[in-house]
């Protein structure tokens, strides 16, 4: 759902506070994020480097939920983080995401979930869309069943 990933990109920017354009109409992306989104949301792969706080987060998330066919109900994108804090903040990014997906169409809705040792409510979904985790996190997980 190509099209309502970029306008979800328009609701996260409020989220974000971002800057609004001249006109008052959206919200204004960050360099990082003007200058890779057209490349990869075309599909190819790309190298980026930015300052911390920039935007190259959620860049990342907007090319892995293009990568999702909605109406197929399993996981389809695997991102593994290097540490805990690197997934911490995966997660929030998808989180708005995705959230402000299902707001604009919930036909459209992409389901995500994490894998954490720590989860005692049993939150993980394995049938979800995308999964994200660290290594270590995965590899008890598999290990456990």
């Amino acid at each position: 759902p190509l099209k309502v990933i970029v306008l979800a990109i328009n609701e996260y920017g409020k989220q974000s506070e971002w800057n609004m354009d001249d006109e008052g109409k959206s919200y204004t992306v960050r360099p990082i994020q003007g200058a890779t989104l057209p490349i990869s949301l075309r599909g190819y792969n790309l190298i980026a480097t930015a300052e911390t706080g920039s935007g190259k987060t959620m860049c990342f998330a907007v090319a892995a939920l293009a990568a999702v066919n909605t109406s197929l109900r399993k996981t389809q994108v695997l991102i593994m983080a290097h540490n805990r804090t690197l997934l911490d903040q995966l997660c929030d990014e998808m989180d708005k995401l995705c959230a402000a997906i299902k707001l604009l169409s919930p036909a459209d809705a992409i389901t995500w979930s994490y894998v954490d040792s720590r989860d005692t409510q049993k939150n993980f979904d394995e049938n979800s869309h995308v999964i994200l985790s660290t290594a270590g996190q995965l590899q008890q997980k598999v290990s456990r069943g």
